[in-house]
């Protein structure tokens, strides 16, 4: 062969690459930078003045494999109607093959309630800040879908539930779920089949005090009860208290987080059984100025098993560490030994006796 007039490289019957007057004898490189996901029979078609020659081909595996989820997604208002998301990208395929990050985008799915409000596709990073809704919009509860995309397709999502945005709550914040309907907004994320559920209910009718409530019915079942968002003032050092009950004599247990900027924080894991309520406070110094969400987590085990959670304050920490106790309470004191647990009928000792919103310790002899 004196002379070639092109050489054609092929996918499957497309033409994907051609050289025009190739030299007889020399080696030619074709790289498909798009290949597309899966096993491809690649060819190569020589042609002259007498036309063209048979293909010569060979079946490969080519692409990128349908990616691992992400992982560790987190969500929180960073300012009124705006929303910070980061995540996790997956380094390795379905097949645990490891993956080149830059193959990897994301999409991000908004939603209210099942619908579908805003998508984002081809996010490079690990992060997406975007507005979700109106500054001055009342608060409401979206969930967020996260994709690890490739060019073989989209993963399994993570989902983000409750998040929080809106115009976010001042503090003093208070909660005592009168006449058994919370004064604010609560997310209750329940396990499968309602295995496990918060439920809200009175729980002293005469000081007109309610509950949240969670119970459960299978091993290892839980749920999460999300607060709205509530802005942390930046000039006083606050706290998160609140007063709960009954975890059962197994390891049935009551996880209280917070969610702010740098994602979810464990403060405390609660269990035990408790005879009368305690009362629990955790400092939310480390998050001054910011936007948070509180969260509390049931996990049931075993047993005759339930937790009530009432009386939830944040705001300005208090030196006595049990600050502002039933501070809702009027005319009828109240009285706490000092670990903050309600005593009915005080015998002698120290206690911390409330009425009016006031509280002060008084031997009772």
């Amino acid at each position: 062969i004196t002379s070639l007039k092109s050489m054609e490289f092929l996918r499957g019957e497309e033409v994907i690459h051609t050289i025009d007057s190739p030299v007889p004898g020399n080696t030619y490189t074709f790289t498909d930078q798009h290949p597309v996901n899966g096993n491809n029979t690649y060819g190569v078609v020589a042609s002259n003045e007498y036309g063209k020659s048979n293909v010569v081909d060979e079946m490969v595996k080519a692409g990128v494999a349908l990616p691992q989820p992400v992982t560790g997604l987190q969500a929180i208002q960073t300012s009124p109607g705006r929303v910070k998301a980061t995540w996790t990208k997956p380094t390795k395929d379905i097949t645990g093959f490891v993956l080149d990050p830059s193959l990897v985008k994301t999409k991000v799915e908004v939603l209210s309630g099942d619908v579908v409000m805003d998508t984002y596709e081809n996010v490079e990073g690990s992060e997406l800040e975007f507005d979700i809704c109106d500054p001055e919009a009342m608060q409401d509860f979206y969930s967020l879908k996260v994709y690890a995309v490739t060019t073989g397709g989209e993963a399994i999502p993570d989902e983000y539930v409750g998040l929080a945005a809106g115009k976010p709550y001042t503090t003093p914040f208070k909660e005592s779920f009168r006449n058994g309907e919370p004064e604010h907004i609560f997310y209750n994320s329940q396990n499968e089949v309602y295995q496990a559920t918060w439920e809200f209910e009175e729980y002293d009718p005469y000081l007109n005090i309610g509950c949240a409530r969670f119970s459960g019915n299978a091993v290892m079942a839980e749920a999460s009860l999300f607060s709205g968002s509530i802005a942390v003032p930046s000039d006083e050092d606050t706290a998160l208290s609140f007063q709960y009950g009954t975890l059962g004599t197994c390891d049935n247990e009551l996880m209280v987080k917070v969610i702010g900027e740098a994602g979810s924080e464990t403060l405390a894991t609660l269990k035990g059984m408790t005879s009368e309520l305690k009362t629990v406070e955790y400092d939310l110094s480390s998050y001054k100025g910011q936007n948070i969400q509180f969260a509390f987590t049931g996990r049931y085990y075993t047993g005759s098993f339930f937790i009530i959670v009432t009386e939830i304050k944040i705001g300005k920490s208090g030196p006595s560490g049990i600050a502002d106790l039933n501070s809702d309470s009027i005319g009828t004191p109240v009285y706490y030994d000092l670990n903050g647990c309600r005593v009915i009928n005080p015998e002698k000792g120290l206690y911390i006796k409330v009425i009016d919103g006031k509280h002060e310790k008084v031997i009772i002899g």
